[in-house]
């Protein structure tokens, strides 16, 4: 409906353009301009599914993601909300950003009860975009990484959150172990930016790395040259790009 995709649109734009920044929690400029790309690439590709969040907090990534989600697909967000005070904070900030006609489903649960087959079902398709930035113990969040990779649509993509926080080494261990073991055979990093990496399905990769080797105009003989911030690196037997 047009009605909605250009209200959509309306509030999106506002809120990359500086709203996010009125809401409490961690969103760097570079992961939102990461997911903002993603989308782009996403939809020149023809890739489509769904969107989910573990870990929503006040809401800041979760609202664009909500906003990027075209008017077919649906929006999930999972969290504990142990915490009243962030359940009343993420309401309110969803509130003003929430399309008419398109409400995100939100289930208040512990991930750790989660299933694959939930997220499926809930949906009733694969996802194209899913954020994990719930419990950050090795064992649940190599828990949710396990539970999202089999839901991720060809072409869908995780933005796995703090691996690179040196006050949770076990968000670290967890994708670690993920990548190395059975769970993560099909699953490849491309681009790490603003504290997230962000994973897709293996045979997307390269459609994935090249999109971003197109937008950040980094020339294929500068394989090893840093290019105004722009960074080739190996990362578990993978080349990704890092925008610092």
């Amino acid at each position: 409906m047009p009605d909605i995709e250009n209200s959509r649109e309306v509030l999106k734009n506002r809120y990359i353009g500086g709203e996010s920044q009125k809401i409490e929690g961690w969103f760097y400029p570079q992961a939102v301009q990461a997911l903002v790309l993603i989308d782009k690439f996403q939809r020149a590709a023809g890739i489509e599914g769904h969107i989910g969040e573990i870990g929503l907090y006040h809401g800041k990534s979760f609202i664009l993601l909500y906003l990027l989600a075209r008017d077919s697909e649906k929006c999930v967000g999972i969290d504990v909300f142990l915490d009243e005070e962030f359940k009343t904070s993420f309401f309110a900030n969803m509130g003003r950003y929430e399309v008419p006609g398109s409400p995100p489903r939100i289930e208040k649960m512990d991930s750790v009860d989660l299933t694959s087959q939930q997220l499926l079902d809930w949906v009733n398709g694969f996802y194209r975009l899913f954020s994990i930035d719930g419990g950050h113990q090795m064992e649940m969040a190599l828990g949710d990484l396990e539970r999202v990779a089999p839901v991720l649509a060809e072409g869908g993509v995780i933005a796995y959150d703090d691996y690179f926080d040196p006050q949770f080494p076990g968000v670290s261990e967890a994708l670690n172990r993920f990548l190395l073991g059975p769970a993560g055979v099909g699953i490849a990093p491309f681009f790490i930016a603003g504290g997230k990496v962000f994973l897709t399905t293996v045979g997307a990769h390269e459609l994935l790395y090249k999109a971003f080797e197109t937008a950040f105009e980094v020339p294929l003989e500068e394989s090893t040259k840093d290019h105004e911030g722009i960074y080739r690196r190996d990362f578990h037997g993978w080349p990704v790009f890092v925008l610092i």
